[in-house]
């Protein structure tokens, strides 16, 4: 029982792990998504401002794009690298544009590349965020659209994390009610087999002073059927047994008792154990007193027979 239920805990909190860790991933791979459509919309929206550079225009869309809670910078880099506008969305306050001179080297290779920052800024190896990552750096190449610059996105992973916080309560939640309701249901199931196999036991170990009884009816798994069967079986067996061991001694007692001759019954010590009516009669002593005593006291002969 006990191993049972601890194969269904593991098997459970195995299954949970497994669909937790999934869900974190896809927690994590939704947020990367939603942030590199964001950034794949607005440069389709900012490329026609960029190149007549109007960037009055490409700030209010900056302004517009940014109103997700995750969202804490939106920023746009031309050629050279020099930042030409900036949205910032601190926590709990709307975005607003802030003026900066930033230079910056943007990264060369894939249109959009993902980097995970920590706390310092510094770039993690991992692509997987964990729970050092502090935030998430997305640049987006504009030359596709014709203007020569790029776009970046800093996400943070605060919510993130908190929604694997949860994801991970509710896996931890889920398995323990679970494992319960398992192990609560696979005790209450072998409850009623447990049980007749301890009556069995205590039957089986009582078996002497019980001949001839039996036990209830077992209606279950067949071996413990078999098991009860067998029992009982052996209790009306070895109750017959002993009924016919002992009607033979009383008729053999009862001819031991009436039989005319006088008889005594003496072990390997020569003491005698029993006598019968002639034998008290012969000697004049009751049986009781013929008992324990020694053959060679009744007859000085018995030594040399």
């Amino acid at each position: 029982s006990l191993f049972m239920a601890a194969m269904l805990v593991v098997s459970i909190s195995a299954h949970t792990l497994y669909t937790t860790i999934e869900q974190a991933d896809n927690e994590q791979n939704a947020l990367m998504q939603r942030s590199a459509n964001l950034l794949t919309n607005l440069a389709i929206t900012c490329a026609s401002p960029l190149l007549t550079r109007d960037y009055g225009a490409v700030e209010k869309l900056l302004l517009l794009s940014a109103n997700s809670r995750e969202l804490r910078a939106l920023k746009v880099f031309n050629r050279n690298g020099q930042m030409i506008s900036q949205v910032i969305h601190a926590a709990d306050k709307p975005p607003e544009a802030v003026f900066d001179i930033l230079n910056v080297v943007p990264p060369t290779g894939p249109v959009t590349q993902f980097f995970w920052l920590d706390a310092q800024g510094k770039a993690l190896d991992s692509g997987n965020p964990l729970w050092t990552a502090e935030r998430l750096v997305i640049w987006r190449s504009l030359d596709e659209f014709g203007y020569p610059g790029s776009l970046q996105v800093e996400v943070s992973t605060e919510y993130l994390k908190a929604n694997i916080s949860n994801i991970i309560k509710d896996g931890l939640l889920a398995a323990i009610l679970a494992s319960t309701f398992s192990v609560t249901l696979l005790l209450i199931y072998l409850r009623r087999p447990i049980a007749a196999i301890r009556d069995s036991s205590k039957f089986a170990s009582e078996l002497t002073s019980k001949l001839g009884e039996k036990m209830p009816e077992y209606a279950g798994p067949e071996e413990i059927e078999s098991l009860v069967e067998a029992l009982n079986e052996t209790s009306f067996w070895l109750y017959t047994q002993e009924m016919s061991v002992t009607a033979a001694k009383q008729r053999l007692e009862a001819v031991f008792s009436n039989i005319s001759d006088a008889l005594l019954t003496v072990n390997t010590d020569d003491m005698i154990e029993s006598a019968n009516n002639a034998a008290c009669e012969l000697f004049g002593w009751q049986e009781h007193e013929l008992v324990g005593l020694s053959a060679a006291e009744l007859l000085p002969e018995w030594a040399s027979m």
